[in-house]
């Protein structure tokens, strides 16, 4: 009775020591491994729209009262400040990045330093300016002007027609809008939007392919809102292809009203599947995760589980088996079940605490092969001596 006392003890303990690695095992937000640059073909890309004094007429969401106009073509651009200390060496921003596509919808990114009011001109011709952000600043560490990027004539550092602009203080483009590259696919999964006023905001959200043959505009969301923030975090992210134009419009009841809009993208390379939200378990790794869900693999379908399956089976038969010699192949096959077990965990860059977890069976195993060993060797030398008589 005692005997199978220990046993069932022994049983229950194995069980833990099979699910702990598991309950154990890292769960990797497919989204956070994306900004975390882990996973290949996948980058996230922000924008925002600030307008504090939206109209009566549908616009997109910036600071200038009007309605955006792309480029026309690959267009060689400006870049100014309202403010003269938004220059080299000044206490305003040294410098600004800009984030855009050429003709053929490449991604460009230059860097232009500044000159206060004064236009620098890019090296690069652009054909779509999707953000801007400013680098390196003086005492202020800020944009303590506009900083435009546009052509045309120049009035106290802005340009007659501006592409996008940062918004003073704010040290990041604030023009919601967003054309997608080529080679690729960008997947809406959260945007957000508010303002302060009880007045009614209507908000739209709207597309276009450029170079598809129907390349119309179409409203993909519409809204009205007023005197709060709304978000949508969407549950299967709404797919852009390439080459298509993105833009979120507001307009006003009535008078003025301040809005602001955020949206985040996900950019999937051409060849890759987008990573399903819905896996909660996947073998922990140290090399960037596969986005082809075919890869992720569920740790109950995976080598170490067999491994760890078989090993505490066997450690169980060697423990009830009454031949010594048994005992011991038994006990020695699960010791090297418990190895393998340990190898693939530290392979797939397992957790700690489950790693010491694992040692625990490993040692036990050992342990009893080398007293079954020790029992076969005792139990062979009786049987010699019995068969003398």
């Amino acid at each position: 009775m005692k005997q199978k006392n220990i046993q069932m003890v022994f049983m229950v303990l194995l069980v833990f020591l099979l699910v702990t690695p598991i309950a154990y095992a890292d769960y990797q937000d497919p989204l956070f491994e994306i900004v975390k640059g882990n996973v290949p073909g996948h980058s996230f890309f922000p924008i925002q729209g600030i307008d504090e004094n939206v109209a009566t007429t549908q616009y997109v969401i910036w600071g200038e009262n009007t309605i955006y106009v792309y480029p026309p073509g690959p267009t060689q651009m400006n870049v100014s400040s309202s403010d003269v200390d938004d220059t080299n060496g000044g206490s305003g921003t040294w410098n600004v990045t800009i984030f855009g596509l050429d003709i053929h919808f490449t991604p460009i990114i230059e860097t232009v330093t500044m000159n206060g009011q004064t236009p620098v001109p890019t090296v690069n011709q652009f054909y779509r300016i999707n953000r801007m952000r400013i680098g390196r600043s003086g005492a202020s560490e800020e944009n303590e002007g506009m900083i435009y990027i546009g052509t045309g004539a120049n009035v106290a550092g802005k340009p007659a027609t501006i592409y996008n602009e940062i918004v003073t203080e704010t040290g990041v483009s604030s023009t919601a809008i967003y054309t997608v590259p080529d080679g690729f696919t960008a997947y809406l999964k959260y945007f957000s939007l508010g303002t302060d006023t009880s007045k009614i905001i209507e908000v739209t959200l709207e597309s276009r392919c450029i170079d598809c043959p129907d390349n119309s505009w179409s409203w993909d969301y519409h809204t009205h809102f007023d005197a709060r923030t709304i978000t949508h975090d969407d549950p299967l992210p709404f797919p852009y292809p390439e080459h298509s134009d993105i833009k979120i419009t507001a307009r006003n009841s009535v008078g003025g009203a301040y809005i602001s809009a955020d949206a985040f993208f996900i950019l999937v390379e051409d060849g890759y599947n987008l990573i399903n939200q819905s896996v909660t378990v996947t073998v922990p790794s140290e090399e960037p995760l596969d986005v082809n869900i075919v890869k992720s693999i569920d740790l109950m379908a995976s080598g170490f589980t067999i491994f760890t399956i078989f090993a505490a089976t066997l450690l169980y038969l060697g423990m009830i088996s009454k031949i010594p010699g048994d005992r011991m192949m038994r006990f020695g096959v699960s010791f090297l079940f418990w190895i393998g077990s340990l190898s693939l965990w530290i392979s797939d860059g397992g957790g700690f605490v489950p790693l010491l977890v694992l040692i625990a069976p490993t040692l036990i195993s050992l342990v009893w092969t080398i007293q079954a060993l020790g029992e076969t060797t005792d139990y062979s030398t009786k049987k010699d001596i019995y068969s003398v008589y």
